[in-house]
């Protein structure tokens, strides 16, 4: 068997991958960051879009279960994985104070800009 990036142990539950993601969040695309096992779990229910690898097993034990995932597999995706920029959906109202208006809420903008700057 050979080793893994956290020993000799290949599978790591999503606690175990926040530890080593935060550790070597560095060598990442996102640049260094924490990583809780929370997010990992929000990876892994928004895999679609986040293109995070599916566990490999459940892992049974007196505890409740929980999802391994190949340590190697999730270290390649995670290297590679930039997180999207973020912010206020287009439409939200939080977006306001952001200068992102849309719909009918960017007209009226543009028309009293126009009408300010004649």
């Amino acid at each position: 068997m050979s080793d893994s990036i956290l020993g000799r142990n290949p599978d790591a539950s999503a606690k175990e991958l926040a530890v080593l993601f935060t550790a070597r969040s560095a060598e990442s695309k996102g640049g260094v960051r924490y990583i809780t096992d929370k997010q990992v779990n929000s990876w892994y229910i928004h895999r679609d879009r986040t293109g995070m690898p599916e566990p490999c097993r459940v892992r049974q034990g007196y505890g409740p279960t929980c999802r391994v995932w190949n340590v190697e597999q999730a270290w390649e995706w995670f290297k590679n994985y930039e997180p999207a920029k973020g912010g206020a959906p287009k439409g939200n109202q939080n977006a306001l104070r952001h200068g992102r208006f849309v719909g009918l809420r960017a007209e009226r903008e543009a028309r009293a800009a126009a009408r300010n700057a004649a």
